[in-house]
């Protein structure tokens, strides 16, 4: 996963993903994309840090990494955890647990649990959201001190989707912060092992607090989402949404998903990523 530098467009995080090579894995950044040869050096070597024992486990991959767009000083990465960078990635604080004296430990409202999709509000760098996959959808309002579960149960159902635990993706519309897109799939190992089959759209237009689904014709399986930024306005934006198994999808009016833009990529999977 990658993510740009809104104030600066030649400076880049990117962070391996499981299946990289263990030895390979970490934080790397470059302040020279713009140049024919950048050069990539490695900032960070990701570990849980509050109680947990890093002689125990650890996991050194990231999931997503993103800049808060209203203050890019401040960079997020999620895994089993979330961190926090407040100098442009060079340092990392977790956001599970905060100490509270010699070996006392408060909890935050997260989980140790896979962490699929960080997503800050575009004017507010105190305000962002977690999706787990196998948790659902959190918000903090308040720079993590806490964390507030959106799913009104575990794995909601969303007629005429399927009960869904995971969330995929989310995309906060810029210029209507409470407008979200959500893709929600199976995170469980059941779904892993049947390659995926459920999964879809969701909208809410309030801050995440309800949501409803956005399927039109577009296929059930696990999805990857993104939003052209620059096209249309608010309410009404491109999306694209890469469906595992069938094909990636795009609609120019965020409202509904509908229209095929290309059938297959690849004859097994499609993703949809940053560009």
């Amino acid at each position: 996963r990658f993510d740009i530098n809104p104030s600066n467009p030649a400076h880049i995080l990117i962070a391996t993903t499981r299946g990289s090579h263990w030895d390979e894995a970490g934080i790397y950044g470059t302040w020279d994309a713009d140049s024919p040869v950048p050069t990539w050096d490695l900032v960070f070597y990701p570990f849980h840090g509050g109680w947990m024992d890093s002689a125990f486990f650890i996991d050194p991959y990231v999931f997503d990494i993103v800049f808060s767009p209203s203050n890019p000083a401040k960079v997020a990465y999620c895994e089993e955890h979330v961190s926090i960078s407040n100098d442009t990635g060079t340092t990392w604080q977790q956001k599970f647990t905060t100490q509270q004296g010699a070996n006392k430990w408060k909890g935050n409202g997260l989980e140790l649990m896979n962490t699929d999709a960080i997503a800050f509000h575009p004017t507010n760098p105190d305000v962002y959201f977690i999706g787990y996959d196998d948790f659902g959808l959190f918000r903090t309002d308040d720079n993590a001190n806490s964390f507030s579960r959106l799913d009104p149960k575990q794995s909601p159902d969303y007629a005429p989707l399927p009960p869904l635990d995971g969330v995929k993706d989310i995309i906060i519309d810029p210029q209507i912060p409470t407008d979200i897109y959500i893709s929600r799939w199976g995170g469980s190992q059941g779904d892993y092992i049947a390659d995926y089959p459920t999964g879809g759209i969701l909208y809410s237009s309030d801050n995440g607090n309800t949501f409803a689904p956005r399927v039109g014709s577009l296929p059930e399986g696990r999805c990857d989402l993104a939003m052209d930024m620059q096209s249309g306005a608010a309410g009404s934006r491109t999306l694209y949404c890469a469906v595992y198994y069938s094909g990636i999808y795009k609609t120019t009016n965020s409202g509904s998903l509908g229209h095929l833009s290309i059938r297959v990529l690849e004859q097994r999977q499609a993703r949809c990523g940053k560009s």
